[in-house]
């Protein structure tokens, strides 16, 4: 087995293919699923999985339905595959965020075939995979029910498709435009990405040949997805107002904001957020520029006849976001993969061991600074600190790692390999014990206690911060609540408050508020918040 491995690593050769998938499909499934049993957090996850409910529970699934009113926030595969999985596994937590751990399996996949089709090496491709899925971005968009996970599977495996479709038959070109009509129906203006990305590289190419294939692409991505937003656009009139400008003329291009410098200081700001979300092994993009010593050259690297449409891709994203006045750090997500692919391929070729000490450092700055902050800021997030404890764990064993690698002199091409799949494995483990960022498992303990139709009142705190608990109380209890951002706040409404409500409170809130009402009662005590009614 040993041999085997050593072999895979120095000769980049696969003795048993059908093996190799098997156990490259365990590991991407093992992380895609892991720490997928627990709370939804976001907000946007609150209100996706609700309009999903609404909709499959009044079996609507051309117009989107929020608490019984047609709504058009956002394209709609997010909530078509939502309520696919709700039909078929029941509705709660776990299933609705199914479709993005799918997407992510789905994603790992085209990130492989993207690496053996422009690089012919297997090792490229599974460190691009084991980078990408330890990126906290990627993580968080492929446990939540999300429009990005979506997006970026159809986006990847169509650009997948015009790379074969330059590459080896013009015909996979017809699969990458349907795949780009899917990006239309997942986040609208996204489908322009694929196409732009292989125009620019024709001409940039001048392959002349191909240039009737990116009007191709975009024509059939519209057959495929235009019929729904016309049937839309035709049959309901709030459709116009609601989605084309709301959301997307008012989103996509805003008033101001489009001067040269504040282009640039988004296009800053995704970056330095970049440099973030491929931690621990931010230091590696050095490696792709600096390869003094090396056999391999950047150009090889970032820049040959076909590696280039990669850097186009993600220059096409990077300044298309930058474009737009709103700064959102999910809109790295589909940056991250190119990343991801150059880091794989410049990592499994170094031989230095400078790339050790790179990580080692690096990453000691990075735990040192992380635990000065967390110090700082612990008692504001309290459900954070699994998190934090396996988040230095994996770090801590990192940086012994890569001090015990260079310490022995290992050679770069074994190593590095080594160093990236044991962050991956502990990455792996840290999510499936710590199952992160449970923000709302009080207000889901509460669900079972709270009854129709009474009102619901919560009352916040500045001491914790804890998420919308607005949104949570819609999805968990299905009831509207009327928020306070504090206690003061509430005291000022606490008469109007009618017999039966019940309160979602802070805890150290309970002395206060049974003086307030001599006939509180407390239901039910959570880890932050408690729950009780006014008789």
């Amino acid at each position: 087995m040993f041999k085997i491995i050593n072999e895979f690593i120095i000769k980049d050769n696969i003795v048993n293919k059908k093996y190799f998938y098997i156990l490259f499909s365990i590991l991407v499934l093992l992380i895609s699923f892991t720490g997928l049993n627990g709370s939804l957090q976001n907000i946007d996850e609150m209100l996706f999985a609700r309009i999903s409910r609404g909709s499959l529970e009044h079996n609507s699934w051309l117009v989107q339905m929020e608490e019984g009113k047609q709504t058009f926030i956002k394209s709609p595969m997010v909530f078509w595959t939502a309520m696919i999985s709700f039909k078929l596994f029941g509705i709660s937590d776990f299933t609705a965020k199914i479709p993005s751990a799918i997407a992510a399996v789905i994603t790992s996949f085209a990130i492989l075939f993207i690496c053996l089709k422009l690089f012919n090496s297997y090792k490229t491709g599974l460190m691009a995979f084991f980078i990408y899925l330890c990126s906290l971005q990627v993580y968080a968009s492929s446990h939540q029910i999300c429009t990005d996970s979506l997006f970026q599977m159809f986006l990847l495996l169509s650009l997948f498709f015009s790379i074969k479709g330059i590459k080896d038959n013009k015909l996979w070109f017809l699969l990458s435009g349907f795949l780009n009509g899917m990006v239309f129906l997942s986040k609208s203006a996204l489908g322009f990405i694929i196409p732009s990305t292989i125009l620019i590289y024709i001409i940039i190419q001048r392959r002349w040949d191909l240039l009737l294939y990116p009007i191709i692409v975009f024509l059939i991505s519209l057959i495929f997805s235009a019929p729904y937003f016309l049937y839309l656009y035709l049959k309901i009139p709030e459709f116009k107002e609601l989605f084309l400008i709301d959301y997307l003329v008012n989103v996509t291009y805003q008033k101001g904001g489009h001067e040269f410098l504040d282009i640039l200081k988004r296009v800053s700001y995704y970056i330095a957020l970049l440099i973030v979300f491929i931690l621990p092994f931010t230091p590696g993009l050095i490696f792709v520029f600096y390869r003094k010593g090396e056999e391999e050259q950047p150009k090889n690297i970032i820049w040959n006849e076909y590696t280039k449409i990669l850097l186009i891709y993600f220059l096409v994203i990077i300044i298309g976001f930058s474009l737009i006045r709103q700064k959102m750090a999910h809109y790295t997500l589909p940056m991250i993969p190119i990343l991801a692919m150059f880091l794989g391929k410049s990592l499994s070729n170094i031989k230095s061991r400078k790339a050790y000490f790179s990580l080692f450092i690096f990453a000691l700055i990075v735990l040192t600074v992380f635990l000065i902050l967390y110090s700082k800021e612990a008692s504001r997030y309290p459900t954070y600190k699994d998190v934090v404890i396996g988040l230095v764990t994996i770090y801590t064993i990192f940086i012994i790692v890569n001090a015990i690698l260079f310490i022995k002199k290992t050679d770069g091409k074994i190593g590095l390999f080594m160093v990236v799949f044991i962050f991956f494995i502990t990455f792996t483990i840290h999510t499936a014990i710590t199952v992160p960022l449970d923000f709302n498992s009080d207000i889901k303990s509460f669900a079972s206690v709270y009854k129709l139709p009474a009102p619901i009142y919560v009352i916040s705190t500045n001491k914790v911060n804890e998420g919308n608990k607005t949104r949570a109380t819609i999805w968990y209890m299905r009831k509207r609540s009327i928020q306070y951002n504090n206690l003061d706040h509430f005291i000022k409404d606490a008469k109007k408050v009618e017999k039966g409500a019940y309160l979602i409170f802070y805890k150290d809130y309970t002395y206060k508020i049974n003086e307030i009402y001599n006939n509180f009662k407390v239901l039910q005590s959570g880890k932050i918040w408690n729950i009780g009614v006014v008789n």
